[in-house]
């Protein structure tokens, strides 16, 4: 196909849509568009057995020894996530998302789709029953889209970071925080650049990038305790601007490091909410009881909330919450509306209110005996 009849494609198309396409399928091929360039790629079906595993997986990037076809199929089936694919699999016969490839058969994009394929075809050639039929030529010959052999690798991981970053097919927060990673430090993308290549703001580019930086300390610092899918905890250290700072050396009230954080995860003491228990890490470090059950006791965040919640149960109750905010805006009340509770809409409201809580009061004490 010449590059004006290909050209000629895109413009039928952009006639017919407002926004340029990411992609136009037609006829066994399919145009994909890289920082505004089209480069056409095939659809195939290729042999299961000539397709192997990208080493340089998001899964493997931590790993320091180089690893095995078959240690890393192993890694993957292990996961759950794996597993629920080979049930939605089996269930429709095969792939309904094709793998993307190199044309020399490296899987770019699905490589779990590509293990589950691996496990199901020795089921069907042994015979093994389950309750769903599925051909055993589905699973042997399999849908891929083949990314152009002139693709450089830059190319190739701008076009999957749109894919899985910003387009349709999402991938989980760590995948995105790879990518974004991959592209600044080992395609010396600028942030500015990685912004326009995925359409994303440059907050969620620093935020995505930092979060997989610290993670990828953390792995190889406690390489036997420190999983990678930690990430979410890194991720949430980053949103906290105070817990930013903190990192950064620039918060005056919080001193502990990223290395101190990094040994909390390792050490489980996250253990209530697991990453979300972040958020709530400022009040932690800055309440003296709850700090020590947390550092110097050395317990979880658990027993730190509770501390937390025994020296302000406000922070507990969302009752006492509503009333702790009411006493705040008591507190702060203009002249202007301090003059409203003279009038009786305002008077009545507030004798009410002191009524409530005498009653309250009043039961409580008689709970106590």
């Amino acid at each position: 196909m010449t590059k004006k009849v290909i050209l000629s494609q895109i413009k039928e198309v952009e006639n017919m849509n407002e926004e340029k396409p990411l992609m136009i399928v037609r006829e066994g091929k399919m145009l994909i568009y890289i920082a505004g360039v089209p480069r056409e790629c095939s659809i195939e079906r290729r042999p299961l057995d000539s397709l192997y595993l990208d080493l340089d997986n998001v899964r493997f990037k931590h790993e320091k020894k180089p690893m095995s076809d078959k240690e890393m199929e192993d890694i993957i089936w292990n996961e759950d996530d794996t597993r629920q694919l080979y049930n939605a699999v089996r269930q429709a016969g095969g792939l309904t998302n094709p793998l993307v490839i190199l044309e020399d058969g490296k899987v770019k994009e699905g490589n779990r789709r590509l293990v589950v394929l691996r496990k199901i075809k020795p089921e069907i050639k042994s015979g093994k029953k389950t309750k769903w039929d599925t051909n055993l030529e589905s699973i042997e010959n399999v849908p891929c889209v083949v990314l152009p052999s002139g693709l450089t690798k830059l190319e190739t991981d701008i076009y999957l970071g749109r894919e899985h970053v910003t387009g349709k097919k999402e991938w989980k927060a760590i995948n995105r925080g790879w990518y974004i990673f991959n592209l600044h430090d080992e395609d010396n993308r600028t942030f500015d650049d990685i912004r326009d290549d995925l359409g994303i703001p440059k907050g969620e580019v620093l935020k995505k990038y930092t979060a997989y930086k610290w993670t990828k300390e953390y792995l190889e610092k406690f390489p036997n305790k420190g999983k990678i899918t930690d990430f979410s905890f890194f991720e949430e250290l980053y949103k906290k601007k105070e817990l930013r700072d903190m990192m950064n050396g620039e918060n005056q009230n919080l001193k502990w490091t990223l290395e101190d954080v990094m040994g909390w995860v390792a050490e489980g003491r996250f253990d209530d909410a697991g990453s979300r228990d972040i958020r709530i890490l400022p009040k932690i470090l800055s309440n003296p009881e709850a700090r020590d059950a947390f550092i110097k006791d050395g317990f979880g965040i658990k027993a730190a909330k509770l501390q937390l919640v025994l020296s302000d149960p406000s922070l507990s109750f969302n009752v006492l919450k509503q009333v702790k905010r009411t006493i705040i805006e008591l507190r702060d009340m203009k002249i202007s509306e301090l003059e409203l509770l003279l009038k009786p809409q305002g008077k009545g409201l507030l004798m009410e209110l002191k009524g409530e809580i005498d009653k309250k009061l009043g039961e409580a004490k008689r709970l106590r005996g």
